[in-house]
Order: C-alpha cells, then structure tokens, then sequence
C-alpha cells in the first residue's frame, strides 16, 4: 500500500470519528479556570515516585512541587527557587536559596529542608534517582545554601534539578502513608482532594504562600485524563476543556471552528533498534543492516501524506538545534542502495522483525510495514497494553520498536538512551570508541563541550542506532483565550506554560 492510501485510511477513520460532536467557539472560558485535557493516566505524588520523562507525568506533580532550577522555554536553564554556580572544576554546584520560601503548610524551606527532600529523593529507588548518581554529598552550610559535590563533573545536573530531581518536598509529610495520593506541597497550587477523582480527574487550587504567583496566572486548573484522541477533540469542542493534544489529521478542522493550534516540536518518530549486539535478531548486529532501516523509509512522503506537513522529515535523534545534530547528514530513501547493503550484509532473502505496537504512534505501523518489506524485512507488531511497552523492552523482550523520543539537551539524551546503563539502551550496546567520546563531553571545558557533542551524534548517526522519520509536532488545541508558549527540550507542554492570551 502506498504511503498516500495509508494516509487517506488514517484521516477518514479519524473524521468518521469526530463526527458529531458539537461545535464549539473559542472565547467563553471562565479565565480564573484552566481546564486541559491530558493524554495520560497520573503518576505518584511521593517525592521519590516523581518522574521527569513521560512529560505528562510532570503535569500532575509539577503544580504542586516547586524546583530549585528552572527550564525556560527556549530550553535555557534559569534560577527558579535558587540561583546556582559551579566551582573551577565542575564537580561542586553551589545553589543558594530565595529569601522568604514556604512550603505550603505555611513553615519555611531552608537548605536544610531542601537536603533531606533531595537525599529521601536519590535514596527512595524511584526512576529519576539516576539523575542524581554522581552527587557525592549534599550538604546545607547555611539556611539559604545548598551544596552539591560531585564524584566527577555531570553536564546534566542542572537539568535533572530543573525537573524530578530538583522538586522540593516538605519533609514534614515523609512519614505520611498516602504520600501517593497526598503531595508534600511546595509549588504553586495544592491538590484539592474534594475535587478530585483519581484516575480521571484532578483539580489544583492556588497555594496563598506560594513565592511568584504572577508566573502561574490561573485560581484553579484542572487536569481531566481524556486517553482518546476522539473524546479529547470533543471535549475541546463541546467546551469540556480549554486545551488539548490533537491529532495532525483534525488540524485543519480545529481551526476552521475557530480554535487556535500550536505546535510543540520536541520530539522524534521512527523506530529504537535496540539490539545491536544481535542477542534477538542477529542481523540488527550489522550496522549496514541499521543503515538499510533507515534508507527504506521516504520520510519526505511519510511527512507530507501521513502527517500532513505537521512534522519536519529527519534522520538523527537530535534537535536541528542541539549541538550534538551534525549538519549535512541525513539517510536519503534508496530502496535500491538498501537492498544491496543487506545483501552485502548477508540477508539479501531479508529476515523476520517483530515488535510491539506502541498505542499512541500506531498509525506508523502500515508504513513501517510496507517500507521495510520494500527491502525484505517482514515486519510484525505484538499487541502489547501501553503500560508494560517500556518493561518490555527493557527486558530485552523486542529488538526494536516503534518509539516516540523527546529531544532533550544531548548530554540528557546521552543519559537517556546512550549510555550503556541507560533504560533505552537495554541490551547495555557499548563500544570503546564511543566510551572515548562520551568521557570526552564529561570532561570538556564549556568551550569544548558542543564540538566533542557533535562528536557522539556523529558516531550515532554512522552507525544507524535509531531510524527516526522526523522530529514530531505535539500539536495543542486550544481557545482563543489560553494562550500556548511553545517549550524546547519536552514533548508534553509544562502546565506553567499555559496562560492568559492578551488577546
């Protein structure tokens, strides 16, 4: 099947869904009240449970936990409840508190409150712990400082205290048994529990002794777990929400009602070839088979007929932006090239490959199908519930798998799914050539850091560790009211960057 008819199959079941749902006009919300339609289930509100990645996670934490640093929108790294500053040698971060902070209980934050929330935070066990495995010591030599020795300098640092591992939890609730349902509250809002129904629901209301309340202009925000594209365009429509992901196929509808779209472009589609040892499927070991992947797909096509010109065609896992993209480098579609670079490879009768289908990019999977077996691959997809995908692979359960990626700062994705013991690098793929350049982004001093950056796309690249198809669009739906700031380095839009529109 063409990549046209598979697009054309996509958008009428689409349109067939929407159908019937009331229209709605852009301009009648109550703008003391954000109400935003989130395409995923809650996390846990205990401090250690916090999580930075999947971004929808942090929309439910995020209003009532404070961080110490801040990601500004343009992605730069800005002092939020604290200022920061390193030593000479990278490896002690100073951070040093605002004057006058309160939990939400109305008792103060001092550094020493803010030490045993970040060490309960790397000793709890929970996902984002990691990020904080090569601090040594945190300490609190005054009420307004905190002091973060590292073992060996860590590029990331700031922004894992911009997210999960920087959170600030009120060490009086630690002893609470129902901590995840009940948050320690230090940031904007506090949970309203009379308001809220777990699983399907959750209503935040403003905290009177939260420090800069003019960064979060809204009384109240509610957050309603709508995990259907369809419902999630009807409650737009029928004014259930104020905001909402929508789907590229439903953009043009959206806005012939009247409805403002903003896209949010921080991510990459394609697919995670993850098994480059060849442990599952040994052809994945030979990378000119990877590189084979990569040339089957006319990402041009996929961009323009599947996804409606919402996406930007790309074969690397980094934004245009990052220092770690290498200009000039890209897997052109050569059908033709890529059957002899798995003939030369030795899979000229190609070979079987399944994976999981991942629920919320499946509309890739006919045009996964019919590119690979362009060039032999007969490709196959497990229904898998949406909750275990992420256990699955990293039980080296699938050699790869359709995936969609948030494009973070390099060294963050470098953490993510590079490293050997990262969670998306599960078959733990290492080399020394690579090891050589990551220790050299570790050790480099700020004026050498983007080139031996660059240095780690490059190898990536050469050798075909992913097949992305192009860097995605999370596209929002909204009111003419709300007003949407764009964020660089996440794929789900922070809650704080919703506001007022001066319109």
């Amino acid at each position: 099947m063409s990549i046209r008819k598979i697009a054309l199959a996509v958008a009428c079941a689409v349109a067939l869904a929407a159908c019937g749902a009331p229209d709605r006009t852009g301009g009648d919300s109550d703008d003391s009240r954000l109400t935003v339609g989130v395409t995923a289930e809650s996390g846990s509100f205990d401090p250690t449970g916090l999580k930075s990645s999947p971004g929808t996670a942090v929309q439910f934490w995020a209003p009532v936990y404070d961080t110490l640093l801040l990601r500004a929108p343009d992605g730069e790294i800005v002092p939020n409840m604290a200022d920061f500053s390193y030593d000479d040698t990278s490896t002690i971060l100073t951070l040093t508190l605002r004057e006058g902070l309160l939990f939400a209980d109305g008792t103060p934050i001092t550094g020493a409150s803010v030490v045993q929330s970040m060490d309960r935070f790397r000793n709890g066990g929970g996902p984002d712990a990691v990020y904080l495995a090569d601090v040594d010591s945190i300490e609190a030599p005054t009420d307004l400082e905190v002091v973060l020795t590292m073992t060996e300098p860590d590029p990331g640092l700031v922004y894992a205290l911009s997210s999960a591992a920087g959170a600030v939890a009120n060490p009086a609730e630690f002893g609470n048994p129902n901590l995840a349902l009940e948050p320690a509250e230090s940031g904007a809002y506090t949970l309203d529990a009379a308001r809220t129904v777990v699983g399907v629901e959750y209503t935040y209301v403003r905290n009177p002794s939260y420090w800069n309340p003019e960064a979060w202009p809204y009384d109240e925000i509610v957050l309603k777990i709508l995990l259907d594209p369809t419902a999630r365009i009807n409650a737009l429509r029928s004014g259930q929400v104020d905001a909402t992901v929508i789907d590229a196929q439903s953009t043009a509808e959206m806005e012939t009602l009247g409805f403002d779209v903003t896209l949010q472009s921080s991510s990459w589609e394609g697919l995670l070839l993850l098994d480059r040892g060849g442990d599952v499927s040994p052809a994945l070991a030979d990378p000119r088979v990877r590189q084979a992947i990569n040339m089957s797909f006319d990402r041009s096509e996929i961009a323009q007929y599947l996804m409606l010109d919402t996406v930007e065609p790309n074969s690397q896992v980094f934004q245009e932006t990052a220092s770690a993209y290498v200009d000039g480098s890209e897997y052109t579609y050569d059908p033709d090239r890529a059957r002899a670079l798995m003939a030369e490879a030795g899979y000229a009768d190609g070979f079987r490959l399944t994976m999981p289908s991942v629920g919320v990019i499946s509309y890739l999977e006919p045009v996964i199908r019919d590119s690979l077996s362009q060039i032999g691959i007969s490709a196959r997809f497990d229904a898998v519930p949406a909750d275990q995908v992420n256990s699955l692979l990293y039980e080296r359960s699938y050699a790869a798998s359709p995936y969609r990626f948030t494009q973070d700062a390099p060294w963050m994705d470098f953490t993510r799914h590079v490293f050997p013991d990262a969670p998306m690098n599960p078959f733990g793929t290492e080399t020394p050539e690579l090891d050589a350049l990551l220790d050299a982004v570790r050790f480099a001093k700020p004026d050498e850091r983007e080139t031996a950056e660059e240095e780690v796309g490059r190898y990536l690249f050469d050798n075909a560790w992913y097949a992305p198809l192009y860097n995605s669009s999370m596209l929002i739906g909204h009111i003419g009211s709300v007003d949407v700031v764009p964020q660089t380095g996440l794929n789900i839009l922070p809650i704080q960057n919703y506001g007022r529109s001066a319109r």
